[in-house]
């Protein structure tokens, strides 16, 4: 994946968390926005480790890939007792935190099939050639 379109998913996926945060806020009150705001951050901090991860992985450098992919399945883990820890912890709202949480996936989807005319989804930039 090059750098624009992650800086672009990376927009897509805080975008889709506040717009979710206030459209919960005016259908389901504060409490459930709350919780749906907290969802987006781990959202986005999900993607920000995946991102960097995936970057590291596609580096060709890397000579061995067993770290990499271990982080993974720590990384995947670590949101399981987060998201664990948070909604039985602070007794967040669980629609509103899934909501949130789900931004992820909208901004993905979103950041791929919304790219500017003409640019390529694989496309090499020379920074990345070096």
């Amino acid at each position: 994946m090059n750098p624009a379109t992650a800086d672009r998913i990376t927009r897509y996926i805080a975008v889709t968390g506040g717009v979710g945060t206030v459209l919960v806020f005016l259908l389901a009150g504060d409490s459930a926005a709350t919780a749906t705001l907290v969802g987006g951050i781990v959202s986005l901090a999900n993607w920000l480790v995946l991102r960097w991860v995936m970057g590291k992985l596609s580096d060709n450098t890397v000579t061995q890939t067993g770290p990499l992919m271990a982080l993974l399945l720590g990384k995947m883990f670590l949101l399981m007792a987060v998201s664990w820890g948070l909604l039985s912890r602070f007794e967040l709202d669980p629609m509103g935190y899934v909501v949130g949480v789900s931004s992820i996936f909208v901004g993905i989807t979103l950041g791929v099939m919304l790219r500017p005319a003409g640019e390529s989804p694989t496309a090499v930039t020379p920074a990345e050639e070096s």
